[in-house]
């Protein structure tokens, strides 16, 4: 079943939209358990829907009932004023593969920057100290370990067009181009 939202209609098939995705889900998750059954929802623009319960509800116990979420969205702003801020980390808990393109807006590139971790730098620091007379010059070597993020806010923000970063859970993550078609 493909749902269209087509621009010039959005205020009008909001509310049948919502139902629609709402009672859909809510049929999915009064099934019993069946890992081998697989009915995707594939949901652009999420925040262009109204706030749907079930939606958390999919997010959190859909897997065991075969209902996995695939969701797009460029807006977390928008997300967040439809679903509160607790449930942004909801959402992002739940979801454990990421396409990240670039993002504009400093608030959420920081967030982003976060999520995707940090890792564990050690560096090689040289001294050299010159004495006079007798004693002798001295050089040191010493390592200091630092953590630091993987991809700091302003390079997710710096992205060129169809420059993106993948982050699948358990393999961990790559920067890649996608081609134009």
């Amino acid at each position: 079943l493909y749902l269209l939202n087509i621009d010039a209609y959005k205020n009008i098939f909001k509310p049948l939209m919502s139902l629609v995705v709402d009672t859909t889900i809510r049929e999915l998750l009064s099934l019993p358990d069946d890992l081998n059954r697989r009915i995707f929802f594939i949901i652009d623009e999420l925040g262009s829907l109204y706030k749907l319960e079930s939606i958390l509800d999919l997010i959190t116990i859909g897997r065991s009932k075969g209902g996995p979420l695939i969701c797009a969205n460029q807006d977390l702003g928008r997300l967040e004023e439809t679903y509160g801020k607790p449930n942004i980390k909801t959402f992002f808990n739940n979801f454990n593969s990421l396409v990240l393109f670039r993002i504009n807006e400093p608030e959420s590139a920081e967030f982003l920057s976060k999520a995707i971790g940090e890792q564990q730098i050690i560096r090689s620091v040289n001294s050299t100290q010159v004495s006079p007379g007798d004693f002798g010059d001295r050089k040191g070597i010493n390592e200091q370990e630092k953590m630091e993020r993987i991809i700091i806010p302003s390079e997710l923000q710096s992205f060129k067009d169809f420059e993106a970063i993948i982050k699948v859970s358990n393999y961990g993550l790559a920067k890649t181009k996608i081609p134009r078609r």
